[in-house]
C-alpha cells in the first residue's frame, strides 16, 4: 500500500483533499503504511486507528496511533457506527476475508466515506491465502477454498451500489470507493 501514497492512487492528495476527521488501517503488517499515515495525521489533523493480527511495532508504540492487535473482522464491530471518514484494507487478499471486512465495516463508514483496497488487480479473479494469522486464531483455509470468487470480484460485488472513484494497475492495483450519501 506504501506505493499508493505518492504514486498509483496518490492516497496522499486523497486524504488532503478529503479533509478526514477518522482514518482506519486494516492490515498494516510492519507499519510500512502506518508510518506514512501517522505523518499525514500529524499533517492533517485527523485521528489514526490501526487493526492488525501482528503486535505493534517497536517504534511505532508511543505514537499518536492507535493500534488494536487482532483481526479485522472481529475487531471492526466495536468501532462506532458511522465514525470512520476513510479506510485503507492491505489484509490477506482473499474474497473469505474481505467480504467479511466489508459487512462489517459498512455501517462503521460516515457518509461520503472513502476505502481503499490494495492489491486488487493481482488477486482479482483468485485468493491470497495466508499461512496462518499472527494471533491465535485458526486460519481459514477450507471457508476460503470454497468461495469461487476471487478478491476482487468479492470487493465489486459487495460495493456494487458504491462508487468507484479511483482504479490503478500500479503496485498490484488498487481501487477506491465511496459510500453513497
Amino acid at each position: 500500500m506504501r506505493a499508493h501514497y505518492t504514486i498509483g492512487l496518490k492516497t496522499h492528495l486523497m486524504l488532503q483533499a478529503a479533509r478526514p476527521e477518522v482514518v482506519l488501517e486494516v492490515g498494516a503488517q510492519n507499519g510500512g503504511n502506518t508510518r506514512q499515515l501517522l505523518s499525514a495525521a500529524e499533517e492533517l489533523g485527523f485521528r489514526l486507528i490501526t487493526i492488525d493480527d501482528n503486535p505493534c511495532p517497536k517504534d511505532l508504540v508511543d505514537t499518536e496511533v492507535e493500534w488494536i492487535e487482532g483481526l479485522s473482522f472481529l475487531e471492526i464491530p466495536k468501532l462506532e457506527d458511522e465514525s470512520i471518514h476513510f479506510c485503507f484494507i492491505d489484509t490477506d487478499h482473499n474474497s473469505w476475508t474481505v467480504t467479511k471486512e466489508i459487512k462489517e465495516l459498512k455501517p462503521k463508514i460516515g457518509k461520503d466515506g472513502v476505502v481503499i483496497f490494495h492489491d486488487t488487480s493481482v488477486y482479482h479473479n483468485t485468493n491470497g491465502i495466508s499461512g496462518a494469522y499472527a494471533c491465535s486464531y485458526s486460519y481459514p483455509h477450507e471457508d476460503i477454498k470454497s468461495d469461487p470468487r476471487g478478491y476482487g470480484e468479492a470487493i465489486e460485488e459487495e460495493l456494487s451500489n458504491w462508487s468507484c472513484i479511483a482504479t490503478t494497475e500500479v503496485s498490484c492495483g488498487a481501487q477506491a470507493y465511496r459510500r453513497p450519501a
